[in-house]
């Protein structure tokens, strides 16, 4: 009984802003791949991190273990910019539109619920949502939770996850939008 394998396992995790680290780390996993027994993973060191994340909120407690929600994972600047015009900030504060270019997300974890497992979701998204906060704080990271969304771009979401979710895994469409009472709400 073999109990090692003769294959080499070699793991690149890079981080890359601009894209030049990225092409490279790709070159290196290239060579390296060409070498007789070699196997090569690839990941991103900030998608890695945010997957992580999301784990810490997967594993969160839900009611009856149900596990409900739903997360779309967001770092990349075209479609953040999207997300980013969908949202409202601190509506106290008339006279701001929240943060400037520079200070925006450089991520988003979008917290959505499943209606075909469950049509309650109790308190589940904000245990999820406070265990990735904690996670991203130990990690060094910063974080809040927005939880106000304009309602014509809340469709947009449910369409996207339609066609990234749903559709691929030949499932029935059925998200809808709630609108909670006191506090947490989608804008109309």
């Amino acid at each position: 009984m073999e109990y090692f394998s003769s294959m080499a396992r070699i793991l690149i995790v890079y981080h890359s802003q601009s894209g030049n680290t990225q092409r490279m780390a790709e070159a290196i996993a290239k060579g390296a791949g060409e070498i007789e027994n070699t196997s090569v993973a690839l990941k991103g060191a900030f998608e890695t991190t945010l997957k992580d994340l999301i784990d810490l909120a997967r594993l969160s407690a839900s009611a009856a273990n149900r596990q409900p929600l739903k997360y779309m994972l967001s770092n990349e600047k075209e479609r953040n910019a999207v997300i980013f015009s969908t949202l409202k900030w601190a509506a106290y504060l008339k006279d701001w539109d929240g943060p400037e270019e520079g200070e925006r997300p450089a991520a988003y974890i979008i917290v959505l619920g499943d209606t075909q497992v469950s049509h309650s979701f109790g308190c589940d998204h904000g245990i999820a949502s406070q265990n990735v906060l904690l996670g991203a704080t130990e990690m060094g990271l910063g974080g809040c939770i927005v939880a106000v969304v304009e309602v014509k771009y809340a469709r947009q979401l449910i369409e996207n996850m339609a066609e990234k979710y749903y559709q691929p895994r030949n499932l029935p469409v059925k998200a809808e939008i709630i609108t909670p009472v006191g506090g947490l709400c989608i804008m109309d």
